[in-house]
C-alpha cells in the first residue's frame, strides 16, 4: 500500500492498490463507479492502475470505463488541522456517477436524492454524478489523534489544495531539504519516494510547557 499524509502529523493514511483509503490500518473509505454499463468495484476489476505522481504522496489509481477512465487521485494536506482529500475525475467521453461506502465525508455538493441502486452497499452509502471531464471532490477530516473530526464546510473544502498544488509543495521541500542530480528518471522517482516517506515518517514535537 502507498501512504498519504503530512509532514509532522500525527495522523497518516494510506491507500490500497485499488484506491481504497485507510486510516491507522482501517478502511475508512471504499468508492465504486456506476457507469454506462454496470457498477464497477475497483477491488475486483482487472484493469486498475495505480502509481505515486511524480513520486510524492498523491495516489492515483485508474478503473476502465466505456469511453476512458475513471480516476481517483488521493492526498494528504494540512489545511483546517488536517485531511485526506480524495478526487474523481471522469476521463471519458461519458458521464458516470461515483458512489462511497460512508456519508460522514465532507463533499463539494449534496449526494444525488435517489441514492445507490443497483449494487449492494451499506445505506449509508452515498453517490454523485460525474461529468464528462468534471471533477469531484470529498474528504476525510483529521483530528491530532487520527480520528474524523467534524465535515467541512463547502467554502473550506473548495479552498483545499489541487493535487497539483500538493505535489509542487512536496517537491519545493524536497529541493530546499537538499538536492541530489541522479542520472536516470527511474533513480530519481526512486529517490523522491524514499525521501517523502521518510518525511512522512517524522516525529511529531510538542511543546511539555
Amino acid at each position: 500500500m502507498l501512504a498519504v499524509g503530512v509532514r509532522g502529523a500525527a495522523w497518516r493514511g494510506e491507500v490500497t492498490p485499488w484506491g481504497d483509503v485507510l486510516v491507522d490500518g482501517e478502511v475508512r473509505l471504499r468508492w465504486f463507479i456506476a457507469a454506462d454499463d454496470r457498477w464497477y468495484e475497483p477491488a475486483r476489476e482487472t484493469t486498475v492502475r495505480q502509481r505515486q505522481i511524480s513520486g510524492v504522496p498523491i495516489v492515483e489509481t485508474r478503473v476502465k470505463v466505456p469511453g476512458g477512465d475513471a480516476v481517483q487521485r488521493v492526498y494528504g494536506v494540512a489545511n483546517f488541522g488536517g485531511a485526506i482529500v480524495v478526487e474523481i475525475y471522469n476521463d471519458s467521453s461519458l458521464p458516470f456517477a461515483v458512489a462511497f461506502d460512508r456519508s460522514d465525508i465532507s463533499s463539494m455538493r449534496a449526494p444525488s436524492p435517489t441514492g445507490v441502486q443497483g449494487i449492494d452497499l451499506p445505506s449509508s452509502s452515498v453517490v454523485f454524478p460525474v461529468g464528462h471531464h468534471a471533477t469531484m471532490r470529498v474528504a476525510i477530516r483529521m483530528s491530532a489523534n487520527g480520528q474524523t473530526r467534524s465535515q467541512f464546510s463547502t467554502n473550506e473544502l473548495e479552498a483545499l489544495p489541487s493535487f497539483e498544488q500538493v505535489e509542487r509543495g512536496w517537491l519545493g521541500a524536497l529541493q530546499i531539504s537538499s538536492r541530489v542530480d541522479v542520472p536516470e528518471v527511474s533513480w530519481t522517482t526512486l529517490l523522491t519516494q524514499n525521501r517523502c516517506q521518510i518525511l512522512l515518517s517524522e516525529p511529531q514535537i510538542f511543546n511539555s510547557q
